[in-house]
């Protein structure tokens, strides 16, 4: 019985030494004998970025193991990985050529569109009065350079045109005074009658009417001060006002900011006056771009968020 085991023992051992012998003799391009396949090169079991075209070592000193060559498809070495295709498409991978291009990294936040703070025009008076006639009554609604906002009733603005007309008076009647002190005196009172006017928003037109035709109005129109849309609005007909009382705000909208919130890794990577883009979900396919116009110098302590950037001037669509 000894002598049936060492037999086959050493017939294994012979057999083991043999194919041991023919695979070292192979090469890349040979046919394994063992498997009949076509040998395509020899690789590191550990590292399959580890080529060679006959057996050996590698740098482990593991031996190198054949990577047959298939009908239908190169076989990858056995230390590979493979992911079945399902799990693949679950996991979203997305392969792509590999491209010599510029590194940037995009930023992706919410925002919120917001008035742009140095178009905002505040309406208000520097005299007391009440306002008679609203033509423009209610917020949202848009108006234009010059358009007529309200009427106002002003004891002081109505004293102030009748000194304007006295003073114009003087001046023709003393122009042919034989004294010229007198009548620089009456030409320099009424550029200071004329001067009031002007400091409480008169405009040119406004005294150039009341020169020609002489007549004091009752009531003054107050103009809109630039195009925009009415964002507030505090004026009430037979409302009483004093100086200084804020009685329209007008916003231009052709240029706004965006306010958005940024993580406070992302800080680093945001400058001012960096290009910005902007996309509204209720107007799919439209990009608006603008600049990154300032950067709060601050964090946000319950959210650990930047209320970095106002973006300005999204005013230019680039989708067309």
């Amino acid at each position: 019985m000894k002598r049936i085991v060492v037999a086959v023992l050493a017939a294994c051992l012979l057999f083991s030494a043999t194919l041991s012998d023919a695979a070292k003799g192979l090469k890349a391009g040979d046919v394994d004998p063992n498997t009949g396949k076509v040998i395509k090169y020899w690789a590191a079991p550990m590292d399959p970025t580890y080529i060679r075209n006959e057996p050996g070592q590698s740098p482990m000193g593991m031996d190198l193991v054949p990577v047959y060559q298939e009908v239908g498809g190169e076989k990858l070495p056995t230390s590979t990985i493979k992911i079945d295709p399902v799990t693949v498409q679950n996991m979203g991978v997305r392969t792509a050529t590999v491209k010599r291009m510029e590194l940037k990294k995009s930023i992706r936040a919410l925002g919120t569109v917001t008035y742009d703070e140095t178009r905002i025009h505040a309406v208000n008076l520097k005299f007391d009065g009440w306002i008679e006639k609203l033509h423009v009554d209610f917020v949202g609604e848009r108006v234009t350079k010059g358009q007529a906002l309200f009427e106002i009733y002003s004891p002081e603005l109505f004293t102030a045109q009748e000194e304007y007309i006295l003073a114009q008076s003087q001046v023709r009647t003393l122009a042919a005074n034989a004294y010229p002190s007198v009548r620089e005196n009456a030409t320099r009172l009424l550029r200071a009658a004329r001067q009031r006017l002007k400091y409480w928003d008169l405009e040119d037109a406004q005294i150039r009417q009341l020169e020609k035709k002489g007549e004091v109005r009752k009531n003054l129109t107050i103009y809109s001060p630039a195009n925009g849309v009415v964002i507030k609005k505090d004026a009430l007909a037979g409302h009483y006002v004093k100086a200084g009382m804020h009685q329209y705000e007008i916003a231009d909208l052709s240029r706004v900011w965006v306010d958005v919130e940024v993580y406070e890794y992302e800080l680093p990577f945001i400058k001012k006056d960096m290009p910005a883009g902007m996309e509204l979900s209720y107007l799919p396919g439209r990009r608006f771009e603008g600049n990154v116009l300032f950067i709060y110098p601050f964090l946000n302590p319950k959210t650990r968020t930047v209320r970095p950037p106002d973006f300005v001037g999204f005013c230019h669509d680039t989708s067309s």
